[in-house]
């Protein structure tokens, strides 16, 4: 019996922790941004509604998981006595 080639498919149990690892980066570094945007007062919370709210097709490329990245910000919004 030959031996099986490795046509170079990950296999399901592995998980790339390098493209994780930069993922789990970014996502906090876009929610440490938002924070230090917003209490720096660099953008108002006006601003970051009409981003979140934003329907327009060109800023729809990766903004499900911005936002997703950003929930708690937003939640911390609701509850700040400035909302």
């Amino acid at each position: 019996m030959p031996a099986a080639k490795y046509d170079g498919a990950v296999p399901y149990c592995q998980v790339d922790l390098p493209m994780l690892s930069v993922f789990a980066c970014a996502t906090e570094l876009l929610r440490s941004l938002f924070d230090v945007l917003y209490d720096e007062e660099v953008i108002a919370e006006e601003t970051f509604r009409r981003w979140q709210g934003s329907s327009d097709p060109a800023e729809q490329a990766g903004k499900g998981v911005a936002v997703h990245s950003v929930q708690q910000f937003f939640t911390w919004l609701d509850g700040s006595p400035a909302s």
